[in-house]
Formats: C-alpha cells, sequence, structure tokens
C-alpha cells in the first residue's frame, strides 16, 4: 500500500470508522497467511489530526477488524521505524 495515499479509517456520517480499504488487505493477505502486518506509522493511514481521538480509535478498530479475519498480529507503530524518540534529560 506504500504511495498510493491508502486510509485504513474514513468519516462516514460524523463517526470515523474502519474503510472499505480493510477488505481490500484481507483479500490480498488471505493466500500469504502473514503471522505479522506492521502499520508504520499509524497517523499516515488514519483520517488526520483533526479528530485526534476518534481517528486513533478507528486505528485500532480497523487493527482489530483485520486481526480477526487474518488471525495475525498487527502493530500499530506511533514513531517510524527510522526515527527515535527524544530523550531529553
Amino acid at each position: 500500500m506504500l504511495g498510493n495515499g491508502f486510509k485504513l479509517t474514513e468519516v462516514r456520517g460524523d463517526v470515523v470508522r474502519p474503510s472499505e480499504g480493510i477488505e481490500q488487505i484481507i483479500n490480498a493477505c488471505q493466500t500469504i497467511r502473514p503471522v505479522l502486518i506492521i502499520i508504520d506509522p499509524a497517523v499516515s493511514f488514519g483520517v488526520g489530526e483533526s479528530r485526534v481521538n476518534d481517528a486513533e480509535q478507528g486505528l485500532v478498530e480497523a487493527a482489530r477488524r483485520l486481526r480477526r479475519a487474518l488471525n495475525c498480529c498487527i502493530r500499530l507503530r506511533t514513531i517510524p521505524e527510522n526515527k527515535t524518540p527524544e530523550i531529553r534529560l
């Protein structure tokens, strides 16, 4: 899904919900039967920052739907792999 503007969530009826794209992932992954799917960074696959709490909950719901359908671990990364959290002492 890299570089295609793909979103796991969408706003429907003023509510953030898993998008129809979830079914595309499920269909594509059923034959390869993954044990782990990493969504990194998770914020890139949501509806944006205008509804932070709703957007995060929508991503969690999307991940749960994927987990149930594919029976695999879903990892939502909040910090990109190539970055480390800044530590200030």
